[in-house]
C-alpha cells in the first residue's frame, strides 16, 4: 500500500550512501535490511523483527555455565565482532559488598548483565545496558542480539524472571 512505499522511500539509498553500503559488514547490512523490514511491516499493521543470533566464544561460554551453577552472581557479554563475548574483569567486585551496579557496568558501551541475588532462588534478572554516548553501530548490533541471547539463556534452563534495559546510571539494584 501507499505506507509501504512511503518506508521504502525512506530507505531508499542515494548514490553517496551506496559507497557506504558497501563498506558495511555482512551482519550491519543484516541489521539494516531487518530494520528496513519491520519498518515496511509496521507501515502495513504487522510488526514483527528477526533478531540477529551469534555463537558464544569459550570464555563467555565457560563463565555461563560457572554462572549455572551458582559459581558466579554476576556476568557481563557483550557483541563482539559476530560473536558474543565476555566482559569481565578480575576487579569487579561482589554484588554483596554494597557496590552500585551501575559502578561495573561499562559506561562508553553496551552490554547485557546477568545477575542473580545471593538469597536461594531469587529472581534472575537480565539488564541491557546501553549507554547515551555508545556508538550508534554498537547500539545497533547489541539491540539486534537482545532477543537471541535472551532466547539462548531460556535454552539452556536459565529462567530470567526480570529484563529491564537501559543507561547504566538507571540500572540499579
Amino acid at each position: 500500500g501507499k505506507g509501504e512505499a512511503d518506508v521504502e522511500a525512506l530507505f531508499a539509498a542515494p548514490t553517496e550512501e551506496k559507497a557506504t553500503l558497501a563498506l558495511m559488514t555482512g551482519t550491519e547490512r543484516m541489521a539494516l535490511e531487518d530494520a528496513k523490514a519491520t519498518a515496511v511491516e509496521a507501515a502495513s499493521g504487522k510488526v514483527s523483527s528477526a533478531s540477529l543470533a551469534f555463537p558464544l566464544t569459550a570464555a563467555a561460554a565457560t563463565a555461563l555455565t560457572a554462572f549455572e551453577s551458582g559459581g558466579r552472581d554476576l556476568l557481563l557479554l557483550h557483541v563482539d565482532g559476530e560473536t558474543i563475548g565476555l566482559l569481565d574483569s578480575p576487579s569487579l567486585p561482589p554484588l554483596a559488598s554494597g557496590a552500585p551496579l551501575s559502578s561495573v557496568l561499562p559506561s562508553a558501551e553496551p552490554c547485557y548483565a546477568l545477575l542473580r541475588h545471593s538469597s536461594e532462588g531469587a529472581p534472575l534478572l537480565f539488564l541491557y545496558s546501553c549507554p547515551e554516548g555508545a556508538a550508534v553501530r554498537a547500539k545497533m548490533l547489541h539491540a539486534s542480539c537482545k532477543g537471541a541471547v535472551l532466547a539462548s539463556l531460556s535454552g539452556r534452563g536459565l529462567e530470567v524472571s526480570k529484563s529491564l534495559e537501559g543507561e547504566p546510571s538507571d540500572l540499579t539494584h
